[in-house]
């Protein structure tokens, strides 16, 4: 979804329309981070970018009868 390293003033447009779209789901929707959201070795700034935009980074959460731990 969202580049590592956007260009100046992309990210938060981005982001912004990610929440518009996806928003508007009737379903639960989990946000995951990956390397390409904080990168191959997460640094204090680009945790810290991803928490303040989409919620915590470690987590677990239920989905019917399974248990899922995100890491």
């Amino acid at each position: 979804m969202c580049q590592l390293h956007p260009p100046t003033g992309t990210f938060a447009p981005q982001v912004a329309a990610f929440k518009r779209v996806f928003g508007a789901l009737r379903a639960p929707l989990v946000c995951l981070c990956g390397y390409h959201d904080v990168g191959e070795r997460p640094t204090p700034a680009s945790l810290a970018r991803w928490r303040r935009n989409f919620g915590r980074d470690h987590f677990a959460f239920t989905a019917g009868p399974d248990r899922f731990l995100v890491r």
